[in-house]
């Protein structure tokens, strides 16, 4: 509490005092207060914030203080308090330190207004006149807190440890050290004694030997065999291998001669249970038969065409509804209805059969309006009826209309013509003479005729078709009734 405060409640309790509280702050400052009734000087001590309590202590403490002062009686209620030096003031309790206290001004005091505390000098430094702490509080009564416990004893000091030291000691020939902690031997450590020799070992020797033309070494040990290493033996010479492609899916590596050969079967493809070579043939997964393919590109290898070298033979109406009634085998002997060898020829089909249309859709007398232009038709997956313009795409890559006859036909098969070259097959396409069929159901031409279906239609009634026979060297495209029987080739997509 700040000291003015301090002095109007000590001015209500001492109403009777003849100072003021203006005078008294006057002689705080000014360190001249009148000092001749002395309790002007208890009621100073409790501004500054020592108690009532704690004054007789304070002045039996501060003996430098009871020194300069003197009580005297004069026979009345009054006690006179002789000055034995001024109150200074000070504003900061930072420059107390430089403040002096000597045997010059013992007993002067000094009132530090930023902490409302006051000092004595008494002769070595400034001692504080605060009050001494209060003793504690009772314990509550609430049933809140309990009472604090007691500290509890320190606890007592351990013995000091032990010094150990160890001393190599010698006792009948064997040497150790013996431990000692304090003055008592706690333990001997003896060093290990010599273990028993071990037993010689043998004596091993190596000596070349030679039986039945073979080379080796006799290993001996205390005159005793123990084992022989015999040198390897030389290895024969290995066989040659050939290895044979029999273009069918199937190839051979044969190593060896005559009866010693061994025989290594190596297949490439299966179709079916049928072996195939996936370079040069097609598996038709529909019913697994096997077609050979040949790819045919012009003079610049920028037009290229894979076509099959072998007519479609494929029949199912099961699965393809549009083919009952509407395919025969091929190579059926002329003028008779009897058909020819699938096997050989392939298969013959209506135009409608061969674009996979019914008859009642794209038959005779029905106008498809060449929709069907490139079509899958009957051909397997991944391939398709070639048009008019893939037809003479594959006549310029061979050399053109008037010699593409003789490059597409196979060489053996078809009626000869005097004048008339018989074919080469040039490039594989293997055309064969499988004739035809017509709308009354009798064959013709087999063996003279190699006849295609385009998907390309002519009309209503008509539709295009390549034509190579055996009297000529050229092949062109023609326009036929759609109810005659025509091979079918498929290019691939």
């Amino acid at each position: 509490m700040p000291a003015e405060e301090r002095m109007d409640q000590l001015l209500v309790n001492h109403e009777k005092s003849a100072v003021t509280k203006e005078q008294l702050l006057d002689n705080v400052r000014l360190g001249n207060a009148d000092l001749q009734q002395g309790r002007l000087f208890f009621l100073f001590l409790q501004i500054i914030g020592v108690s009532m309590l704690n004054i007789k202590s304070l002045l039996f403490a501060s003996s430098a203080l009871l020194a300069g002062l003197a009580f005297t009686a004069c026979g009345d209620e009054n006690t006179y308090v002789t000055e034995s030096g001024s109150i200074s003031v000070l504003e900061s309790g930072k420059k107390l330190s430089k403040q002096a206290c000597d045997s010059t001004n013992v007993g002067e005091m000094l009132f530090v207004t930023d902490s409302a505390m006051a000092y004595l000098c008494d002769g070595k430094g400034w001692a504080s006149l605060k009050g001494e702490k209060g003793d504690p509080g009772a314990a509550g009564t609430d049933d809140k807190n309990g009472d604090d416990g007691s500290k509890g004893d320190d606890g007592s000091k351990g013995d000091d440890g032990s010094s150990c030291t160890a001393a190599k000691v010698t006792k009948k020939d064997r040497t150790g050290y013996e431990l000692t902690c304090g003055d008592a031997v706690v333990d001997t450590l003896w060093n290990g004694e010599k273990g028993e020799t071990g037993n010689n070992g043998s004596n091993c020797t190596a000596k070349q030997i030679k039986k039945d033309e073979r080379i080796g070494y006799e290993l001996s040990c205390d005159n005793a065999v123990v084992d022989t290493l015999w040198n390897g033996v030389d290895g024969k010479d290995g066989a040659g291998c050939t290895i044979v492609d029999d273009f069918s899916g199937v190839v051979l590596i044969i190593c060896g001669k005559d009866d010693s050969s061994d025989t290594t079967k190596v297949i490439k493809a299966m179709c079916g249970a049928t072996p195939y070579d996936p370079e040069k043939k097609f598996c038709d997964t529909r019913d697994y038969q096997v077609y050979k393919i040949v790819e045919i590109c012009d003079k610049s290898k920028e037009n290229c065409q894979t076509w099959m070298a072998e007519n479609l033979n494929y029949g199912d109406s099961a699965a393809m509804p549009n083919l009952k009634g509407a395919t025969w085998c091929g190579g059926g002997e002329n003028n008779t209805k009897n058909e020819g060898d699938c096997s050989i020829y392939g298969r013959l089909y209506t135009w409608a059969a061969a674009i996979n249309k019914s008859e009642d859709e794209c038959g005779n007398d029905h106008d498809c309006s060449n929709k069907n232009e490139g079509t899958q038709g009957v051909c397997p997956n991944g391939w398709h009826l070639p048009s008019n313009d893939e037809w003479n795409t594959l006549f310029t890559a061979v050399g053109g209309y008037s010699t593409a006859g003789t490059a597409l036909k196979t060489q053996t098969g078809w009626n000869s013509q005097d004048g008339v070259p018989a074919g080469t097959d040039a490039y594989g396409f293997s055309a064969l003479p499988a004739g035809g069929r017509i709308d009354d159901g009798y064959f013709n031409h087999e063996g003279s005729y190699a006849l295609f279906w385009s998907s390309t239609e002519s009309g209503s009634d008509e539709a295009y078709y390549m034509y190579s026979n055996f009297s000529s060297e050229d092949a062109y495209l023609f326009n036929y009734k759609k109810y005659y029987g025509f091979s079918v080739r498929c290019v691939k997509d």
